[in-house]
């Protein structure tokens, strides 16, 4: 996608033709405007609550993107703190193959108590 000021000349004829996207925080209420057709963008776009359509889209990197990312900033260790089972894997595949020094963090443990 491509960015357009929405007070540019190039808006105004992407308007007249109906042709475009318009992205707005999640807050905004456009699902009552007849003129929006409006989408949920978001990986938590499924437990969104709304008459808006789910458009599943997440800014997270994937295991090669971590990989990459751990790599080019060359750490003296690595911390992992999220991802459940992931942390135990990430950290020795770390470890292993690229010869950092990688450990998860086990955080506050929690308990269910049944009353």
């Amino acid at each position: 996608m491509n960015y357009v000021d929405a007070g540019s000349e190039e808006a105004s004829e992407l308007a007249s033709s109906c042709k475009r996207v318009f992205i707005a925080p999640k807050r905004l209420k456009l699902s009552g405007n007849p003129n929006f057709n409006v989408a949920y963008v978001s990986g938590w776009a499924s437990h969104l609550k709304g008459e808006g359509k789910p458009f599943f889209l997440s800014d997270h990197a994937d295991f090669d993107q971590l990989l990459q990312f751990v790599k080019e900033c060359k750490p003296k260790m690595v911390l992992m703190c999220h991802g459940a089972r992931f942390n135990e894997i990430f950290a020795k595949y770390v470890t292993e193959k690229l010869g950092i020094e990688a450990l998860p963090l086990r955080l506050i443990p929690t308990k269910m108590i049944a009353k």
